[in-house]
């Protein structure tokens, strides 16, 4: 019979909770786009249906990742890795919930943000200042698009929202303009190995994305694609944020 290396349940754990995370962000993240009906429909509907579909086996593999913990708890000292995984459920499910609130979704990347990247490839070389300065630069011009994008969709659609599509416009201007000039700094959230500049600017792309709800339009009874696009590209920056942030998985994550 193999056995769990203790090492291994770390690394196990954080996947577990990256792949969930994955999964509440494309489910409901898409429990509203499935029912936009504006230009484009025809194809923004089955990219939202498939990415759907790719949350919930995201989901299970994350359930999967973490039974060889639940099956085994009497080989610790406790029974925590049914307690904290019975939490994580119910964590997963709230989550899911705030996540349709775009307030709330804000707020949760704001907070993934500020704690995940600390321990983005803990130990890893750090390169030359120059070195960051390159690769944040292209989350600032993806930024850069981003911003048009939703001004021209918000102002077509919703005229009435425009004083607080030009805060966002000029808040996310700012962000993308800092953010290289930071990441070429010694700030340790940002200064750090690649893995976490880049998790960094994923996470930047992210929250821009999803400020762009707050802005007087929502997916919903949207009839232009803008708004739609902006979302599924703040989706899959933070789900590639969730998954770059993950411990690497060791070849032999099982010993005998």
């Amino acid at each position: 019979m193999e056995d769990l290396r203790e090492s291994d349940r770390p690394i196990r754990v954080r996947w577990s909770v990256a792949l969930l995370g994955v999964a509440v962000v494309l489910i409901s993240g898409h429990a509203q786009t499935i029912f936009y009906d504006g230009l484009g429909v025809g194809a923004i509907r089955p990219i939202a249906i498939l990415l759907i579909a790719l949350g919930i086996v995201s989901g299970l593999l994350g359930l999967i990742v973490v039974a060889p913990l639940l099956r085994h708890p009497e080989r610790t000292d406790s029974p925590r890795p049914i307690v904290l995984s019975a939490l994580c459920g119910l964590g997963v499910v709230a989550a899911a919930a705030l996540m349709t609130l775009p307030f709330a979704a804000l707020v949760i990347l704001v907070v993934v943000a500020a704690t995940q990247l600390r321990f983005v490839a803990r130990g890893a070389p750090v390169p030359s200042p120059a070195s960051r300065l390159r690769l944040a630069l292209p989350y600032s011009i993806a930024v850069l698009v981003i911003l048009p994008v939703g001004v021209l969709h918000v102002l077509a659609g919703n005229p009435a929202g425009t004083w607080m599509i030009i805060v966002w416009a000029v808040i996310g201007g700012a962000a993308a303009v800092a953010f290289p000039v930071l990441c070429r700094r010694e700030i340790p959230a940002l200064a750090g190995p690649p893995r976490r500049t880049v998790c960094a600017g994923l996470l930047l792309v992210a929250i821009v994305g999803y400020g762009h709800w707050l802005t007087g339009l929502g997916l919903a009874g949207a009839t232009t694609p803008g708004g739609t696009i902006v979302a599924i590209v703040a989706q899959l920056a933070t789900v590639l944020a969730l998954v770059i942030g993950a411990p690497a998985w060791k070849r032999a994550t099982v010993g005998t």
